[in-house]
């Protein structure tokens, strides 16, 4: 078989496929801890679940904090070899699959290291984690992955550019920042809810029952006919007073 054949591609998507494994593996023990990851890994084996955030962009929205030593901005082809050095999870074809899909890619760059990038969409994208498509309404737009590198966690870079992208967003004319987090990670979930101000609305994910995957679906979170992901509209938006 001639070198770059399907049993060669095959391999170098198991690879792929084990890095990622790993490195969302040391992910969640750098989060929750050993002793957190014993309790925490047997049960995410089984059950997938993704907590469905929401920011309402018509209110106040929390200052950009400062990142001075972080150079933000939108990926760029000639910076896309610094990405992936920097991103155990990425590969270039599937960096490709999301560019096709019209996914942006905001990065915040620390020397020649990309300290935390986020994709971002306004359209339908699918999300491998999910193993479903998610369907954004007018208006919408989804965070569709996170990553912050190891020697740059604990700084706020989360949070900075999770602000940026909603005053990027609502200057664009959007009025939803629709995201997901892990169900295990609840430091990610505190930062959600109280300095970020999102609205846990539901929840999304899976059985991990072998071959049979049902759907997890909670709260105000729909699935449409052809099982992609929406938020219908109102939810995650400040309560309506009561009349005087």
């Amino acid at each position: 078989m001639p070198p770059g054949g399907p049993s060669e591609g095959t391999e170098r998507a198991r690879h792929a496929t084990l890095r990622q494994a790993v490195s969302r593996l040391r992910d969640a023990a750098d989060v929750t801890g050993i002793a957190g990851l014993a309790w925490t890994a047997p049960r995410w084996l089984i059950r997938r679940e993704f907590l469905v955030t929401v920011k309402d962009l018509s209110g106040p929205l929390p200052r950009i904090p400062p990142s001075p030593d972080v150079a933000w901005r939108r990926l760029t082809n000639a910076e896309l070899p610094g990405l992936l050095a920097s991103s155990p999870t990425l590969s270039p074809a599937e960096v490709g699959r999301r560019q096709g899909e019209g996914q942006e890619c905001w990065v915040g760059w620390v020397g020649e290291t990309a300290a935390h990038w986020r994709w971002e969409t306004d359209g339908e994208a699918y999300l491998p984690y999910l193993r479903r498509f998610v369907r954004p309404l007018k208006g919408d737009l989804w965070v569709a992955d996170v990553y912050t590198h190891p020697s740059h966690r604990r700084r706020g870079l989360y949070t900075a550019a999770t602000v940026m992208a909603m005053h990027r967003a609502r200057a664009q004319g959007r009025t939803r920042l629709i995201g997901l987090i892990a169900g295990w990670n609840r430091p990610a979930l505190r930062v959600a809810e109280l300095r970020l101000q999102r609205a846990v609305v539901g929840s999304v994910g899976y059985w991990a029952l072998g071959a049979w995957r049902p759907a997890i679906v909670t709260g105000s979170v729909r699935l449409d006919d052809g099982g992609r992901v929406f938020v219908p509209p109102r939810a995650g938006a400040p309560p309506t007073p009561w009349p005087a």
